[in-house]
């Protein structure tokens, strides 16, 4: 029989703490052998050229506990601290307890964490590095991961937990359901994991500019921007490379929040549908509208920054989020039922969706019999009856006339 093993929560938040420090948070691709060195660029290995030189270097030239690997595991603790919580108390509180409000709390808190390392812990941890540019563009683009892995994707599962374990057991804790080896809901988490990507990661826009002089286009989704440049000019901070990226920076997500609602609420409707609370029509119109709005408000945003542009800009919607999220409503396993709902009679249709008129059908009253009290009898014992019942009458007429 196959054992699992269960660590200590704050071990496997602290190990998750650990890998989103892995997180490449800004690359230049310029060919394959690239690829495999963008885990080395994450706020752990900050700041370096060569990366390998770079940790030799910095295990064998100074004790581990002096080193910047160190500093920086140190630094992405404190700024991931607030996030942790959140997810610890995620853990263990009732799965049906509301958390959104506390949610912007620790999103708020993380911005003051980000002045906190950069005004206070820079200058002690090392003063030479309290000026690297590089260091300090890290530090605020790794609060927007720490956010994404562990506040985004604990509630997502939450919802995953919460379709996937029967009405009555919400009470409990998160971690109490999973544990449950009648539930099974590991599989259900892992779907909304998916979904989780396809939300953070995955590209929701394309832009396409062209210029006199230049070609540039960007794709952009939550977590990242991606540009590609060619022409006869190259920006600046792209150099000579052929695709760069940089995760976005913590103080740009009230804007990714707004284009990006849209899509949070389809994500949201995904599970609602999955409880019976909205139709699939309501879900499929959140899902296209998550596609279109991020559009319409980059538009919106370019016209008001600069009306007078003398580029040629096309703007594409990549409709990835859409077709997952379909793919995985599909594919979970809610156990909720339709009668489990404690308002039933909300209305749950949009503007659009029409009032469907039923015609009233008449139907001639019946005497209504519950079907405990039907009775079956036997045939044989309903002649023996009425025998016995003449033979009765008989014998009491013949005592009455005595």
């Amino acid at each position: 029989m196959r054992q699992s093993i269960h660590l200590p929560t704050w071990l496997r938040l602290l190990l998750k703490a650990l890998l989103v420090m892995l997180v490449p948070l800004q690359f230049n691709i310029r060919s394959g052998i690239d690829i495999l060195f963008l885990p080395l660029n994450g706020l752990l290995f900050t700041p370096s050229n060569n990366f390998i030189y770079y940790f030799v270097e910095q295990v064998t030239a100074q004790p581990i506990l002096m080193s910047d690997i160190m500093r920086n595991f140190l630094m992405g603790v404190f700024l991931a601290f607030p996030a942790i919580s959140f997810n610890y108390r995620l853990m263990h509180s009732p799965a049906d307890k509301p958390f959104r409000n506390l949610a912007i709390g620790i999103m708020i808190l993380s911005s003051f964490m980000i002045f906190m390392a950069e005004l206070i812990l820079m200058p002690i941890f090392n003063p030479v590095y309290y000026y690297n540019y590089q260091l300090i563009q890290n530090i605020q683009i790794f609060p927007t991961f720490v956010i994404g892995a562990f506040v985004i994707l604990p509630m997502i599962q939450r919802q995953a937990v919460i379709i996937a374990s029967p009405e009555e057991l919400h009470s409990h804790t998160m971690r109490e359901i999973e544990m449950n080896p009648q539930l099974r809901v590991r599989r259900e988490k892992f779907l909304a994991t998916i979904l989780w990507m396809a939300l953070f990661f995955l590209p929701f826009f394309m832009l396409y500019q062209y210029t006199f002089y230049n070609t540039y286009a960007a794709i952009l989704s939550f977590s990242y921007t991606m540009n590609i440049n060619s022409g006869i000019y190259v920006i600046v901070d792209i150099g000579s490379s052929i695709i760069s990226g940089m995760g976005m920076p913590f103080f740009y997500l009230p804007i990714l929040g707004i284009l990006s609602a849209v899509r949070f609420l389809y994500v949201r409707d995904i599970y609602r549908y999955l409880k019976h609370d909205i139709t699939h029509r309501r879900m499929m119109f959140m899902g296209i509208l998550g596609d279109i709005f991020p559009v319409i408000g980059y538009i919106a945003i370019s016209i008001f920054i600069s009306p007078w542009s003398l580029s040629i800009t096309s703007m594409f919607p990549l409709p990835f989020l859409f077709f997952i999220g379909l793919l995985l409503a599909r594919l979970h396993r809610s156990v909720l039922r339709f009668g489990s709902r404690i308002w039933a009679d909300v209305d749950t249709r949009m503007w659009f969706e029409e009032q469907e008129t039923r015609p009233i059908i008449v139907v001639p009253e019946k005497p209504y019999r519950p079907s405990e009290e039907q009775i079956t009898v036997p045939f044989g014992y309903m002649v023996i009856s009425h025998i016995r019942k003449r033979r009765h009458n008989n014998y009491s007429r013949h005592d009455n006339e005595d």
